[in-house]
């Protein structure tokens, strides 16, 4: 389902469906979820003392073994994601030593090259509209998809206990 093309949602409904979509490709190629819509205190705990998102999905693929800090960005439009909405997913990652997990940035549409240059530099790996439907079009077929969610729901337990044990480096 494309989101894009929803007139009348809000941001926030665009937004929170399309990290729904972007889940189920990753799981419907062999990813798990280990957590979402993560939220944290805020870095200057004297001054500012309100949660704040960090990040929208953490995903594990057991296959490498790897884990997959990912944000989401839905537009209503053709707007491209830029260089500002990258440094702040950047500036999450380095606050919350997200070094040891691939950096992954998801949007509908596609991206900056100011925002593609930021990336590169910063080890963060971008993915686009057109590859995000690639990779929806490369996962397994409805009755594969099925089995594949409980598989992934036995798993999202082990999962998340193996999550609390792993260290940053």
């Amino acid at each position: 389902m494309t989101y894009a093309n929803k007139k009348n949602m809000t941001p926030g409904e665009l937004g929170h469906g399309f990290e729904r979509d972007v889940r189920g490709v990753f799981e419907s190629n062999g990813y798990v979820k280990v957590d979402q819509n993560k939220w944290m205190k805020n870095y200057d705990f004297d001054k500012d003392k309100a949660m704040k998102r960090e990040y929208d999905l953490v995903m594990f693929k057991p296959k490498t073994k790897q884990f997959y800090i990912i944000e989401c960005k839905a537009h209503f439009r053709d707007r491209h994601v830029g260089v500002k909405q990258v440094a702040e997913f950047y500036h999450k990652l380095e606050n919350n030593n997200g070094r040891s997990a691939i950096r992954l940035m998801v949007t509908d549409t596609g991206y900056t090259r100011k925002a593609i240059r930021y990336a590169q530099k910063r080890g963060i790996r971008l993915v686009n509209g057109k590859q995000l439907k690639q990779m929806r079009n490369n996962g397994r077929g409805m009755i594969a998809q099925a089995a594949s969610r409980m598989f992934s729901a036995g798993l999202e337990g082990i999962v998340k206990s193996l999550a609390k044990s792993y260290t940053t480096k």
